[in-house]
């Protein structure tokens, strides 16, 4: 008598079935997680701040920035104006009036800055301009007789 077992048909081993023993394709679903949280730290950089106080609305950093230009003309006539910056207020140089304010306390207090000063040529301000220009000194020579 001949025994006659059925065997279930080998079917064909599919894209799938590949993966799943595939180390490369393991390893990448094991990276993932490490690879979204290096994303997210890449575009969504974390700011930290020292101690978390707000800034102090009476110092120079936060006055010449985002205070009226009352305020920032009544700070630089009491200011040690040798321990500060000017070159922050350049900015608001560009209006002729907050230029013409700027440069009278300054020349009250016998304080020069040549960056703030330089807008005298923007403001065509003569007098300014001479004083500027002077103190280019050494460097006005390399331009030779053109000037």
């Amino acid at each position: 008598m001949t025994t006659t077992t059925l065997r279930a048909p080998i079917r064909e081993t599919t894209a799938w079935d590949r993966l799943k023993v595939n180390r490369n394709w393991l390893g990448l679903w094991f990276m993932l997680p490490a690879m979204a949280f290096l994303v997210l730290f890449l575009v969504y950089p974390l700011e930290v701040v020292s101690g978390g106080a707000a800034p102090d609305p009476r110092s120079w950093p936060y006055l010449s920035q985002r205070a009226p230009i009352a305020e920032v003309i009544a700070f630089l006539q009491t200011a040690n104006l040798a321990a500060i910056d000017l070159t922050r207020v350049a900015w608001r140089m560009r209006e002729r009036s907050i230029y013409a304010q700027l440069i009278a306390v300054l020349e009250q207090r016998h304080a020069f800055d040549a960056t703030l000063w330089g807008y005298s040529l923007q403001h065509a301000d003569k007098p300014r301009i001479r004083v500027y220009l002077r103190s280019l000194a050494e460097r006005l020579l390399v331009a030779g007789p053109v000037l």
